[in-house]
């Protein structure tokens, strides 16, 4: 089983409070380290990670559908949602939201 370990700065996680280590704090945030362990080979976590359309919930969405959501994962990408054109659904979308910009990846 290989550790997995994501540094998250000043974002609130309320499913995993309790496995969360505040590295920094300051009076204009934090950054906290949260570790789970994955049973999956380091490739298999990223690919993962990187297909949020898999994992995130429709509920927590614009478009009421995970399927219209990626994530570019480098330096500056993009975990964006498209917003699909209702009326006419194979026509050009009628926007998209960024939900988070990536800023570091390794």
């Amino acid at each position: 089983m290989k550790r997995f370990a994501i540094v998250i700065g000043a974002l609130f996680l309320p499913t995993a409070p309790a496995l969360a280590e505040v590295r920094e704090s300051s009076s204009s945030g934090f950054v906290i380290q949260l570790g789970i362990d994955v049973p999956e080979t380091p490739q298999a976590a990223w690919d993962a990670l990187v297909t949020p359309r898999k994992w995130w919930s429709a509920e927590h969405s614009y478009s009421s559908d995970a399927a219209n959501f990626s994530l570019d994962p480098r330096a500056g990408g993009c975990f964006c949602e498209i917003l699909p054109n209702k009326v006419s659904p194979k026509a050009a979308p009628r926007g998209s939201v960024e939900h988070m910009r990536v800023v570091y990846v390794e």
